[in-house]
């Protein structure tokens, strides 16, 4: 039964994420980054706090920064078999070089998780509240105006129309479902989210409004272990009008007998058609630390531009368990 479950997340992850297209750089933490996108995903009854933080540089171009966390905060049931409900609360802050980009976002929302059986097997939903602050300048930049197979032609070039430099500010509304099993040989999840479920309208002076698509996400994952070593397949798809993006994950941790080390552990992640995302994790006793490393297989180098991208994930636990 085990090797059943496995075989079929496995497949439901490949199948979506291989037919997808990249849209934005995102981070490479799937496991925990599943819940900004769906917190109905939340399956432990723990106190916690994930934060990421990501560096992207694009050699003689631009350089930006993606600042993130969430607040989960769960409300226990004396009953381990009975539903529960859990809040969290996040944020996120973008920033880009010479003031070109800042957006800034919270969120926060509640969701419940109701058992459907005794082994551990829970269907859960998801509500959230989102506000958006964005600002966009890029007045007296000047951007390629046309490009050939080698890239951009020189003295081809045009000032960006947009750049005013307006705050723009709305609200949006985000849904959530999921099913997931928790044990300690097995555990899976598997999500559906619908974000931006309102179509919020956003103005712009002397332009008309428009409204910001719904997005449409597939979560899953699985872990399961096997005496010391803990195996780990994680992956999103977000689907939004035209544009598409995908990160599947795979991990290995190895248990450790230290009261200060709790185990360490590798793992790799494919962003679709953009980067390999090599990584590596030291587990605290409360906390697990994660550093990923972009190497990139996009065609931005074509164009003269090379990348690079490093990420920094903590999740830290304020209950003492046994990982």
């Amino acid at each position: 039964m085990t090797k059943n479950y496995i075989y079929l997340l496995v497949l439901v992850m490949t199948s979506a994420l291989t037919n997808a297209r990249a849209q934005d750089l995102n981070f490479a933490e799937a496991r925990d980054m599943t819940k900004w996108y769906n917190p109905s995903i939340q399956q432990d009854q723990n106190l916690s706090l994930s934060l990421n933080y990501r560096d992207v540089r694009y050699e003689s171009a631009v350089a930006y920064r993606t600042t993130a966390g969430m607040f989960n905060l769960p409300f226990k049931s004396k009953d381990a078999n009975s539903g529960f409900w859990s809040f969290n609360l996040g944020f996120a802050l973008d920033q880009a070089d010479q003031g070109i980009l800042g957006t800034t976002q919270a969120q926060m929302g509640f969701s419940y998780a109701l058992p459907l059986s005794a082994q551990q097997t829970f269907m859960s939903v998801s509500v959230q509240g989102a506000y958006v602050n964005s600002r966009l300048d890029l007045g007296g930049i000047t951007l390629p105006d046309q490009f050939d197979q080698n890239g951009p032609i020189a003295n081809a070039v045009t000032q960006d129309p947009l750049g005013g430099g307006d705050t723009r500010n709305w609200f949006s509304s985000h849904l959530g479902v999921s099913l997931f099993k928790r044990a300690d040989d097995l555990s899976w999840n598997l999500g559906v989210s619908l974000r931006d479920v309102t179509s919020p309208e956003i103005n712009r002076p002397n332009s008309t409004s428009f409204q910001v698509k719904p997005t449409l996400g597939l979560q899953a994952g699985c872990a399961f272990g096997e005496g010391q070593l803990k195996y780990t397949f994680n992956g999103l798809a977000n689907w939004k009008a035209q544009a598409f993006e995908a990160l599947l994950a795979a991990g290995v941790k190895h248990g450790l007998e230290s009261k200060s080390l709790n185990n360490i552990g590798f793992g790799m992640a494919y962003r679709l058609r953009d980067a390999l995302i090599p990584s590596i994790s030291i587990g605290l006793p409360q906390s697990q630390l994660n550093l990923f490393y972009d190497i990139n297989i996009s065609g931005v180098n074509a164009a003269g531009y090379k990348r690079n991208a490093f990420e920094i994930s903590l999740k830290h636990t304020f209950t003492k368990s046994k990982n």
